[in-house]
């Protein structure tokens, strides 16, 4: 396969929530520390707005609200998506009506501090660093936060700096190092990503999410016995780890298992059917099994739930097989499916 996949299915790492967006999974959670306990709307919204598409994010954040109009967090994102859109002033107008929502809203507080130094305000961002800072004193904690709100912007270079920071405070910090593996990672430098799930790996061996992300770390490095090693650590331990199983059935499909591939993102999807990129996975799958049908409803519904995957599989080489179909034309081709 190309290595288009590369960019495509790696997701599962920068997440610090189950990443749900491409291929491979990598990203932000990519620290998984937190895979199993975030909700999937705000797994879909988290996706949005790692793909730069703020306006998805804010649909499916009001759908958010409804269900939880207590909670502050909801309005933290809507602050993020507004943010990408260009609407600053609007963005931290949420985020003030989140932290009087709840004032000790630590998240709240730090996202805050970014944008008022945005929006050229250093007095106002250093009053709300100090009040994260009330709240949780733990100064790595914080910049640590700041390093995934970071990520959301699109500023990775500033992301790798709150990272580079938690390292300074504490060179022992395996989260850390599994967070500057997911930034660097999506920086295009996998050589540098290996190195620090090694070494957050090394400070702590228990951690399956790190060993996942290397496995999908050695999927770009194409060290297929070595990602295989990762993955089958992970799921002997956790059967139903998503981000694994996503990633695992990636690996296979680069060594051409299909029928193995097909039950592994069956079971993804089996696991939490929001998680989007497991549609997208098994279509690719079916495409090269020459299972056009149904490679084209896996697809169909990738792509209504996920429009960002319409772009995505207008360039896949997975597809080769069924690209000059009609049905697949208009369903790549089409913004109001």
């Amino acid at each position: 396969m190309k290595n288009n996949r590369k960019k495509r299915r790696g997701l599962d790492n920068l997440w610090e929530l189950p990443e749900y967006t491409r291929g491979n999974e990598t990203i932000i959670t990519s620290d998984n520390e937190n895979r199993g306990k975030s909700n999937p709307i705000k797994n879909v919204v988290h996706v949005y707005l790692v793909r730069n598409a703020p306006e998805n994010a804010l649909k499916t954040i009001e759908k958010w609200k409804d269900e939880e109009p207590a909670s502050p967090t909801p309005l933290l994102y809507e602050g993020m998506a507004l943010f990408q859109m260009g609407k600053l002033d609007a963005a931290i107008d949420v985020l003030q009506k989140a932290v009087k929502m709840k004032p000790d809203f630590y998240s709240g507080w730090l996202y805050l501090n970014i944008m008022h130094f945005r929006n050229g305000n250093p007095a106002e961002a250093m009053k709300c660093f100090r009040k994260a800072l009330e709240i949780n004193d733990n100064l790595l904690e914080a910049w640590f936060e700041k390093s995934q709100l970071t990520i959301f912007e699109g500023e990775k270079e500033l992301s790798l700096e709150c990272i580079e920071k938690c390292l300074q405070l504490d060179p022992t910090s395996a989260k850390s190092w599994n967070r500057k593996g997911v930034i660097v990672g999506n920086m295009n430098n996998i050589e540098e990503a290996e190195k620090c799930y090694l070494k957050a790996i090394s400070l702590d061996p228990d951690n399956m999410n790190y060993w996942a992300n290397l496995g999908k770390t050695y999927i770009d490095m194409n060290k297929y016995d070595e990602a295989m090693d990762c993955f089958m650590k992970v799921l002997e331990i956790e059967k139903d780890n998503q981000g694994a199983l996503n990633n695992y059935g990636t690996l296979l499909m680069r060594l051409k298992r299909f029928d193995e591939a097909e039950e592994v993102f069956k079971r993804c999807i089996e696991l939490n059917d929001s998680y989007f990129i497991a549609y997208y996975n098994l279509a690719c799958v079916y495409a090269l099994m020459g299972k056009s049908e149904e490679a084209l409803h896996q697809l169909e519904i990738a792509i209504t739930e996920f429009p960002a995957y319409r772009e995505m599989a207008q360039n896949d080489p997975d597809f080769d097989t069924i690209k000059n179909d009609k049905r697949f034309v208009a369903l790549v081709n089409d913004d109001n499916i």
